[in-house]
């Protein structure tokens, strides 16, 4: 009996460690999401301070905004399912 409580607790250990590892790629995943939003925005800014009104340049900030957008949505979505896994597993 004992033997089975060791590997129970082996295996539940295993599986925590692996459940904490995805959640830290999970978080970095998040945080590098943000950060790559942050210098579209800022990339965005550049270009509209530069003093070019061309067409090309206000069609490359609309992209660059898009772009930031985007993936701070998908940011945002992975932080929500995150809370609410966390919330519903324990």
């Amino acid at each position: 009996m004992a033997k089975r409580e060791q590997v129970a607790t082996a295996e539940e250990t295993g599986l925590i460690a692996q459940a904490q590892a995805e959640y830290e790629a999970i978080r970095a995943q998040i945080a590098e999401h943000y950060q790559q939003a942050r210098e579209l925005r800022s990339q965005a800014d550049k270009l509209e301070q530069s003093g070019r009104t061309d067409a090309q340049v206000m069609t490359e900030v609309n992209q660059l905004l898009e772009q930031a957008k985007r993936l701070t949505l998908l940011a945002d979505q992975l932080d929500a399912h995150e809370r609410l896994e966390k919330r519903f597993a324990t």
